[in-house]
């Protein structure tokens, strides 16, 4: 009688879930709600981007909730403009 091994497969451990790049282009905002604007998507509190909940829209931040973890984007110059170049004399 011969005894069974048994056989043992090599697994290699899951590739740590992280959030995609999330580029926050901006926020509006209206007397009922806000958009935002994220990887050049429209989105609303409750919908997702990328297979990502958006949980909530601030003023300033977006709030990204997926099972492993939480993540903020936030408006890098919020309230800041960008100075036009000048014209140069022809």
């Amino acid at each position: 009688m011969r005894k069974r091994v048994p056989q043992v497969e090599a697994v290699a451990p899951p590739a740590e879930a992280k959030f995609p790049d999330f580029m926050l282009a901006g926020i509006i905002e209206s007397t009922t709600e806000r958009t935002a604007i994220i990887n050049k998507h429209m989105v609303k509190e409750g919908e997702r981007v990328e297979g990502i909940l958006v949980e909530a829209i601030r003023t300033t931040e977006v709030v990204l909730r997926a099972p492993f973890g939480i993540k903020r984007l936030t408006l890098s110059a919020f309230g800041g403009t960008s100075p036009l170049p000048q014209d140069r004399p022809r």
